[in-house]
């Protein structure tokens, strides 16, 4: 009687890390990171200047072209064009 729970419990702990082994999730994928998103068109950038007046100076690129834009927000500037390197006279 006591070989049989002896057994019987071997037996249940071995089955559960049977179990375990093959349902566990590899540490590997566990940390994978996530995929990163694709660039888009038009990118920004911002840098904010701190001082006697908050400004922001405003960068937009659009990728394909290689055309720039530049704000700065203090004293409602407008937008500056900076052409594109890519289609520079010259080149």
């Amino acid at each position: 009687m006591k070989l049989h729970l002896v057994v019987s419990a071997a037996l249940l702990v071995l089955l559960g890390i049977l179990i375990g082994a093959f349902t566990a999730i590899p540490v590997s994928a566990q940390n994978a990171p996530s995929p990163s998103a694709a660039v888009g068109r038009y990118q920004m950038q911002l840098s904010v200047h701190t001082g006697n007046s908050t400004s922001t100076s405003v960068f937009v690129i659009d990728t394909v072209t290689g055309q720039c834009w530049y704000r700065e927000t203090a004293g409602g500037r407008p937008w500056t064009d900076h052409g594109s390197p890519a289609l520079a006279p010259g080149k």
